[in-house]
């Protein structure tokens, strides 16, 4: 992941990712933030990636042991919401998060 500065009044702000419509970048008040550099209308789209892996509730499993090793620990360090019921096994907590 890419850092680059800007300066906003007197501090200095690290952007993490840029592109035409978006950055991402430390806030000022907590962790990180998405803040539009232009004007958007609704449905432009503003980010489009290829997905890591594509899979429906019945085969997540399979889908997951598929991944070559480096994709497998990309895959396990996306976000998994937290209130998903306990137990449920993380690659399928990421699933559901992403999906």
């Amino acid at each position: 992941m890419e850092s680059r500065f800007k300066r906003s009044g007197e501090q200095m702000l690290s952007t993490f990712f840029e592109n035409e419509c978006f950055r991402i970048q430390r806030s000022q008040t907590a962790g990180l933030g998405a803040v539009a550099i232009r004007n958007l209308k609704e449905g432009d789209v503003i980010l489009r990636e290829r997905p890591l892996f594509t899979a429906n509730a019945s085969n997540v499993f399979e889908a997951y042991e598929k991944l070559t090793g480096r994709d497998k620990d990309v895959a396990m360090s996306l976000h998994a919401n937290a209130l998903l019921k306990p137990g449920t096994p993380r690659i399928q907590a990421v699933w559901k998060t992403n999906w």
